[in-house]
This record gives structure tokens, sequence and C-alpha cells, in this order.
């Protein structure tokens, strides 16, 4: 059996629209008055951390049983990918939220807070280089759109 390979297709920058802004501010402070110096801090916070997040699109080349998505990171960081979806290998629809489909190769897209660019993107197969990040399509913006971590 060939050896797995792991290629970043593209790295998309989330767009912190004002309505992403607020489900995250309600997801993270609801609920909870805040004053005006822990709300301006709030705001920092969750401004720092909509605008770090990056839509990887991942392709699996020959996985084998140690293929896990939940392995994906940086080194330094203890971010997980978050809300992973599985597509066909034209990357043109969702084919699984779950579960990884059979095959010679996968196409699996998830999201990373706290993103550094700088920095390689580890996996159960070793570290790969990640393409400068862009600006989000619109297809996947349709398809694969982020919602506010609780």
């Amino acid at each position: 059996m060939a050896q797995p390979k792991i290629e970043v297709l593209g790295a998309y920058k989330v767009a912190p629209t004002a309505k992403l802004f607020q489900e995250a501010m309600e997801s993270k402070y609801g609920g909870i008055q805040l004053s005006g110096r822990d709300r301006k801090a709030a705001e920092e916070a969750v401004r720092q951390e909509l605008s770090s997040i990056v839509l990887l699109d991942v392709l699996v080349r020959n996985p084998d049983e140690r293929f896990d998505v939940g392995e994906f990171n940086q080194p330094g960081s203890d971010q997980a990918p978050y809300d992973e979806a599985y597509l066909s290998l034209d990357g043109t629809s969702v084919v699984s939220q779950s579960d990884p489909p059979f095959g010679d190769s996968l196409r699996v897209t998830f999201f990373l807070h706290f993103f550094d660019p700088s920095k390689p993107l580890a996996s159960s197969f070793g570290e790969v280089t990640v393409p400068a990040v862009q600006e989000m399509t619109e297809r996947f913006q349709e398809m694969i759109p982020y919602s506010a971590v609780d």
C-alpha cells in the first residue's frame, strides 16, 4: 500500500461579520451582564479570536488506521480542529460531518482557532506546510458556514 500523504489545498480566513461577532459574544458571555471595562475586554477577546480563525481544506491520500482528524494542530498550540466536514474529492459537496468516507483519498475541512500562518500543520502522518491564507471563498462560506464555539 502506498504511504499516506497530507496536502493542504487551502487556508481561508473566516470573515468576522457583525452577526458572527454577536453570536460569539452571546455564546461566550451570554446571560452575563458585563460592566463597561469587562465588556470592552470581552469584545476585544472575541475580536482577536474571530480574526484568527481559518478554514483548512486538506487532501489525505492513502489514509490508514492512524488517520485521526483530531490530531491536526499547530506546534505549540492547544487548538484542535473544529466543525470538520468531509467533502467530495472535487470539493463541491459535503459527504459527511462525522465519519470519514472510505477510499484511497479523502478531503476534509475544519476550522482552527488562533491559527499562526508561520507554523506548519501537524497531522497523524507528520507536519505539512500550509499555503498563504486567503479570503474565504463564497463556495466555502455557503457550504461550510462557521458557527461560534461555546
